[in-house]
Formats: C-alpha cells, structure tokens, sequence
C-alpha cells in the first residue's frame, strides 16, 4: 500500500510540474514577470479567471488639480490649508465643502481649488464643533455634519447658518457614542452610522427618529465598525463595513441586499475602507485607505478600475480619507497626513478625460525673490505668461491664501505681489491661471509646480 500511494504521489508532482512549465512558458511569451507568471498560473489551476477582474482600458482617470497643505502661522491655520483634511460633500453648483477635524471647521472651494468661505470653530455651541467627522448635502443644498464628540448631528444652511441639532451621548434611539458616517437620500432622509454602536439610524430632515438596524458581527447586516456610509441615486444604502473588509448595500429600510469584498490587496479586496460615495450613474467609489486607492464598482459590486499608490506625488495617497463625485463626474480625494513637508494634506482632484485645462492650460512660471529672505524681509512674487499664450487672468496663492488677481480683456503678461517673510518656517506659492479658452493651470503640476522657501531667521 506505501509503495503505491508513493507511485501516485510522484505521478501527481509530475503532473503538476509539466502544468507550471507549459503555463511558465506561455506566460514567458506574454511578457508577463516571473511574479506574474505563478500567479496567473495559480489562478489558472483553481479556475479564476484573471481577465475578469482586469481594469476596463475606457476607465482611467486621470491626476487634473490639487490644493491645500498643513500650514500654520502662530496658532492659526491660513485659510485653503488644512489641520487634517477630513470628509467631502459637494454641492450642485460644485462648490467642495471639506471638514477638519483640527480646525473644527469646514471650508468651501470653488472647482478649481479657490477658497470661498468656512464656518465652524471649537465648542459645543451652535455652529461649533468638537471633532467633526462626516459631512453632507442634500438635495436641497443643507449640510448636515456628524459632530462626533458633541454626539449630536447639526444641520446648516448652504452658506453655513445653523438650522438645528439633535443627539446625545447614549445608547438609545436618537443617542450616539462614535459617529463615522452620514448620508441623505431623495426624501430629505438622515443616515448616520455609530462605529461604537454598531449600527445605521436613519431620522427625518428635522431629526426625528425613523429606524436603526446592525449589531456587532459579521453576518449579513452585522458590522465590525462601520465608517463611511452613503445613499446612491435608488435610495438604495451602502456601507463600509470597516473591519469586516466589505460593502454592505440595503434598501432605504435597511434590508439587506448584497455585499462584497474582503482583506487583501487584489481587486475588489480592501485593507481598511473607509469613505463611500457614489455617482449620478449609480457608481461607487471606495477610498480604500491602507492600499492607498480608490477603487470604482458598479451598483452590485463589479469591479471597474482603481487608482492611487503610496506617496506624495500628483495622483499618489498617504493616508486617504474621503471621497466624493461631482454632477460632471469629477472624483475628488482627501489626503488627511503628510510624508513631504505636508503635501499630502490635501484635495485631489481626478477626470475620467486626459485633462485639457489643469494641466494642460496656459503655461505660467512663478518666482520668488530674494531668493533666501530672512525673517522681516520683504518678498516679491512674479508671476510671467509664455510669450505664446493668451493668459487673461493670473492669480498668486501664498500658504493657501490668493494675495492678488491680475486680469485683462486682451491680456496678461505678468502677475506681482510684495508680501513679508513674518514668520520663520516654510512658505508655500503657486499661481492660478486662465486663458481665452478658459483652460486652467494651477501651478501644481508638471509644468511648475508648488514652491517653497525657508526663514530661518
């Protein structure tokens, strides 16, 4: 009997042998690596097809924009900048709210990157914050925010005037202990998820309770730490089931109706999700926080494409937070931690189009000088066009803050500002630009890119 089961054993290593030589070299003649060769292989003998899973070639996106960095003067953060860059939400005029959960506030932009406005500061007052996590607008333009350490949700108008609040701390209907993510559907309705308390409570607009659902578990309808959570074009629920490693998706009434997704770092695996947001057609988008990725799905879980690496280059995350899609299809990124004198601090901003404008728009240089200030020294910025392009505006952004704007009908060839090296530390500028075509260059791209320079005394 062992001499047998020793002749069987050598015939299926043989076996298995000539199967890895005939797929290693077909796998030679694709081109693919050793590394991909054994996999391929692998996923060959237990019957996974890896073109299924292959990124569609028509849904690449691609790096436009970016704004924002980790910059302080005195105790003050500049406006454009960011303490830790938190959730998104954006509006139907596209204007991009973006929470701070150090600032204790929330600023709005423009498109382009352009700081508008911001409201919010520290306490436990209307309109005050301790914490702020999650942030949400409606279909009527009112932002809701999930004030996680005020265990309360307060809801605001477009411009950031208080309407209401309600919560506490508890375990009750209407009671919070770790708020993580907020949502609303087409009625108006609020849902909010508690990562402490394991569950999704979903209230109307004035924030009377309707329903709750989930406990501890990793059941269907169970979660291990729910985070981000929104509501697609259905009123149809989706979830990042956290530690769980999943989507959870339900109906408005939280029945359960699919889910995908577990540990790892192939497609359709996370290693910790945590912001969601789908789009107008219905698409969703993970922030897929430790693969430093963003990956897309269909409604059902359909892997479509990814995007995003570790870093601080354009198109590159190191600690991803959130997540959201603008009515044009523009996916933009916060980047809550910097690994580079705080770059990744920041917005990006992405196209599913090779970007014509961010990029690609009027080419603008942008200098500093005295090269080397010292403290109290006056410094003079310039701005200067191509000779060939027909720039009409340029503006100039120090540590976040546009300091002038310069514009003319026909044209403009140079941009100047005088300004003061008060404080010792980095300075950060670029320049913003746009041409008779109303193409864009942000100055944070390959072209020229941000600036920096240094007083140290």
């Amino acid at each position: 009997m062992k001499k047998e089961f020793k002749v069987v054993f050598i015939i299926l290593i043989l076996f298995l042998a000539l199967f890895l030589i005939n797929n290693f070299k077909q796998d030679k003649i694709d081109g693919n690596s050793v590394f991909d060769v054994f996999k391929n292989t692998f996923t060959k003998a237990v019957g996974i097809k890896n073109e299924d899973h292959k990124p569609n070639p028509d849904e690449q996106y691609y790096y436009t924009t970016q704004w924002g960095s980790q910059i302080l003067r005195g105790s003050r953060y500049l406006d454009g900048t960011f303490g830790t860059a938190g959730d998104l939400a954006v509006n139907k005029n596209k204007d991009i709210y973006v929470s701070d959960s150090f600032r204790n506030d929330i600023q709005i932009f423009d498109s382009r990157g352009i700081f508008k406005n911001k409201f919010g500061s520290y306490g436990s007052g209307d309109g005050q914050f301790y914490a702020l996590d999650s942030i949400e607008i409606d279909y009527n333009g009112n932002i809701y925010v999930a004030d996680k350490y005020n265990f309360r949700v307060q809801k605001f108008g477009s411009n950031g005037n208080f309407i209401t609040k309600w919560g506490s701390q508890g375990f009750e209907e209407g009671q919070f202990e770790e708020m993580s993510g907020i949502a609303t559907d087409s009625q108006g309705n609020v849902y909010v998820a508690d990562s402490a308390l394991e569950r999704v409570q979903k209230f109307d607009s004035s924030g009377n309770f309707i329903t709750k659902w989930g406990s501890f578990g990793g059941r269907d309808g169970q979660f291990r730490s729910p985070d981000g959570i929104d509501v697609d074009i259905n009123d149809n629920v989706y979830v990042v089931d956290k530690l769980n490693f999943r989507i959870q998706k339900f109906d408005s009434s939280g029945n359960f109706i699919t889910k995908w997704g577990s540990q790892g770092f192939e497609e359709g695996q996370f290693n910790l999700p945590v912001d969601i947001n789908s789009d107008s057609n219905g698409k969703i988008y993970v922030v897929d926080k430790d693969n430093y990725r963003i990956q897309k799905f269909d409604s059902n879980g359909n892997f479509i494409t990814k995007w995003g690496s570790d870093g601080y280059f354009n198109g590159q995350f190191h600690y991803p937070r959130g997540v959201v899609v603008d009515v044009d299809g523009f996916v933009y990124v916060t980047d809550s931690l910097g690994t580079y004198n705080g770059f990744n601090n920041r917005v990006q901003k992405f196209s599913l189009t090779p970007p014509n404008g961010d990029i690609s728009g009027p080419e603008v240089l942008i200098k500093h000088s005295p090269e080397v200030p010292r403290r109290y020294d006056p410094v003079t910025y310039t701005a200067t066009a191509s000779d060939d392009s027909e720039v009409l505006e340029i503006r100039i952004v120090v540590d976040g803050e546009t300091v002038k704007i310069c514009s003319d009908p026909i044209r403009v060839s140079t941009c100047s500002y005088k300004g003061y090296a008060n404080f010792l530390g980095s300075y950060y500028y670029y320049s913003l630009s746009r041409d008779r075509s109303e193409n864009y260059n942000t100055g944070r791209d390959p072209k020229d890119g941000t600036k920096i320079f240094y007083v140290n005394d």
